[in-house]
């Protein structure tokens, strides 16, 4: 899969929480908007970003989810739109 510039990596999925919302472990600078769409590795919409959390040098991320089976993304790299 090729990535192009209006994407970026957010890093990589940890876990799910009970109210479906997915876990990412940001491994970028400048965080995403809360409200931005994100997608998998194979550039399919998965969901959107709802919410930032934790230290400012090691943030984490909350997906709202559209998808089915979300337990088949865990352990994988997302990417999030990045046009404003």
């Amino acid at each position: 899969m090729e990535v192009n510039d209006d994407l970026m990596r957010i890093g990589k999925t940890s876990h799910l929480t009970s109210n479906r919302r997915l876990i990412v472990k940001m491994k970028v600078k400048k965080p995403p908007s809360i409200g931005s769409k994100v997608f998998d590795n194979e550039l399919r919409h998965i969901g959107q970003i709802s919410d930032i959390f934790g230290s400012s040098l090691s943030p984490y991320v909350a997906i709202k989810l559209v998808v089915p089976e979300p337990q088949k993304l865990i352990g994988k790299l997302v990417y999030s739109d990045n046009r404003r």
